[in-house]
């Protein structure tokens, strides 16, 4: 997992220079952590696109996942289980 969070962070800084990237995870918490952009699919249909903050609700997550998720606003992170 280091690597990737290593991996994602260089990634990351490319975008900040002007570099276009898109990166299709199933990490929530990282993607949390690390994109500007979200967007979150159900079924193979877009469902929501927005910010981090925008999309990773505990309402909109427990619908699309079908089980209670926390959502914690103060580091943006993820409880599923």
């Amino acid at each position: 997992m280091a690597q990737e969070i290593k991996l994602l962070n260089i990634i990351k800084e490319s975008a900040q220079t002007g570099v276009g990237v898109l990166i299709v995870l199933h990490h929530l918490n990282l993607a949390a952590k690390l994109a500007n952009r979200i967007a979150l699919f159900d079924r193979g249909q877009l469902n929501h696109i927005g910010s981090p903050e925008e999309i990773f609700t505990r309402e909109t997550l427990s619908a699309i996942y079908g089980l209670p998720i926390e959502v914690s606003s103060s580091s943006l992170s993820l409880s599923y289980y």
